[in-house]
């Protein structure tokens, strides 16, 4: 399937980072300066970003895509409807339980509502703050992201499951951990070869998305 104009752009920008801040040679003994060691520690980090924004995006986008379908034709998706009952359940399932995520308040309804678009705009707009409030690419964050598309976490490969995991985990410590205090710095080679294993994974779930 072909990839999506976001995907690509993340390619991309990864690509760009990777020529700003890694080596264009890898050290087969694995020695770097303290200067390349400090850029394979930024790089790390943007990447980190560019694919968090990257999947807060996509979602964000066929959401409000969705939306707009059902403000004009009054004729609910799947996704509309898989976002109403996130909201119902106050984005709850047997997945959010085992991650420990914390049950949301559904959105009230009110007295005066006089259509169920004022109840769906509630549910995007929860959505909308669930995006804005994201902080990482870990399974907790991607499964809350990717409900309203009726996406489960079970969907995914769960090697790149642990592997996002992974990078995410990696990415919180190293943000807030003084370079003094990290035993081992991140490799060059080892930082670039762990994103090209999640872009492939974010290729898959690309394509997933593309396919709704």
């Amino acid at each position: 399937m072909a990839s999506s104009p976001k995907y690509k752009q993340l390619k991309a920008e990864l690509n760009r980072l990777r020529r700003h801040f890694l080596p264009k040679n890898f050290d087969p003994t694995g020695y770097y300066s303290d200067r390349r060691l400090d850029r394979t520690r930024a790089y790390g980090l943007l990447a980190h970003a560019e694919i968090e924004f990257y999947i807060e995006n996509i979602t964000l986008d066929i959401v409000e895509r969705e939306y707009e379908s059902w403000s004009k034709h009054k004729q609910p998706s799947s996704i509309i409807i898989c976002l109403l009952a996130a909201c119902k359940i106050g984005w709850q399932d047997i997945e959010t339980k085992e991650l420990e995520l914390n049950f949301i308040d559904p959105p009230k309804i009110k007295k005066d509502d006089e259509s169920i678009n004022l109840i769906i705009e509630r549910a995007v707009t929860q959505h909308k703050n669930i995006v804005r409030e994201n902080n990482g690419i870990k399974s907790q964050n991607i499964k809350r992201l990717l409900m309203p598309l009726g996406i489960a976490i079970s969907d995914l490969d769960p090697t790149w499951i642990n592997d996002m995991n992974s990078f995410g985990g990696q990415r919180g410590f190293i943000a807030h951990t003084s370079r003094i205090g990290l035993k081992n710095l991140p490799d060059p080679k080892t930082e670039k070869d762990a994103v090209d294993r999640l872009l492939t994974g974010l290729k898959d779930l690309d394509d997933l998305v593309n396919s709704l």
